[in-house]
């Protein structure tokens, strides 16, 4: 197993390139949860921040009813969201994290190099919610630089860079935008006036639609990246000059020993001649 620490990760004995698909896929299910569940939410309080601010009518007199009949289930349905909220961003933040530790160990197999900027910027993404959405704009093009083949035309280059730059422009500036959001949010927290009503209610729906948006920035991101990794692994099978005679993966020079399973090519001699 990898060493993993703040500034950096280096390989171990027996240790190889690992797919990230599981993880990816997981974070993408996890996020979509996540986000219809605090989608959910907000409404959820909304509508009874609503039934119990506005003047009496009607019907919301047979709403504030229904409310106060059933409002052990109302209580219980609200504590279940804060419940699956809390167990959904953890799992999101467990398995970010997961995530990038296997991105960052298979970059340092496939490039052949350590970079300690691809471990520090990756926790700190995976660690700080709101500041991974303002540092994506470098720990992307940082992963760019080691998994897209020197090779690469650049126009193909340049087309893979603007595809993260792009969104992670966005994430930057949403985030930005749902602070200020949260601030008039806050100050117009009233629900009697009918104009305040309209004004929160559309901003409501623009946060949640941008929240929206984010978690498609990242899981098309981390999708994209994902993509650039078996790529690159598959180049790096096929162009490598040497491979270990033990494990067939990483470059050998001399009696240096292999930095993924250890073994070394006097080793390997020894055993094929005997």
């Amino acid at each position: 197993m990898s060493k993993t620490n703040l500034w950096r990760i280096s390989l171990d004995p027996g240790d190889r390139y690992e797919s990230p698909d599981w993880s990816a896929r997981w974070l993408r299910r996890v996020s979509n949860a996540y986000m219809f569940i605090i989608g959910s939410t907000i409404l959820w309080g909304t509508l009874i921040a609503l039934v119990f601010s506005l003047d009496s009518g009607d019907n919301l007199d047979l709403l504030r009813k229904i409310f106060r009949r059933y409002r052990d289930v109302v209580a219980w349905a609200t504590g279940l969201q804060c419940v699956l909220l809390l167990v959904l961003h953890l799992g999101s933040y467990v398995l970010l994290l997961k995530w990038m530790n296997i991105t960052t160990r298979n970059t340092i197999i496939v490039s052949g190099e350590e970079n300690r900027f691809l471990t520090l910027g990756g926790f700190q993404c995976a660690s700080a919610p709101i500041a991974r959405n303002l540092i994506a704009w470098k720990y992307f093009p940082v992963l760019c630089d080691y998994l897209v083949p020197k090779s690469t035309l650049p126009a193909q280059r340049a087309a893979i860079y603007s595809f993260f730059t792009r969104r992670s422009v966005f994430l930057a500036g949403a985030m930005l935008a749902l602070i200020f959001l949260m601030g008039i949010i806050s100050r117009t927290s009233s629900f009697t006036d009918r104009t305040n009503v309209n004004l929160l209610s559309a901003l409501i729906v623009i946060y949640i639609f941008v929240l929206f948006v984010m978690n498609w920035c990242w899981n098309s991101m981390i999708a994209r990246i994902n993509d650039l990794q078996h790529d690159r692994y598959a180049d790096y099978l096929r162009t490598a000059p040497d491979r270990c005679p033990s494990c067939g993966e990483a470059p050998v020079v001399a009696d240096a020993a292999c930095p993924v399973c250890g073994a070394t090519a006097a080793n390997n001699t020894r055993e094929n001649d005997q």
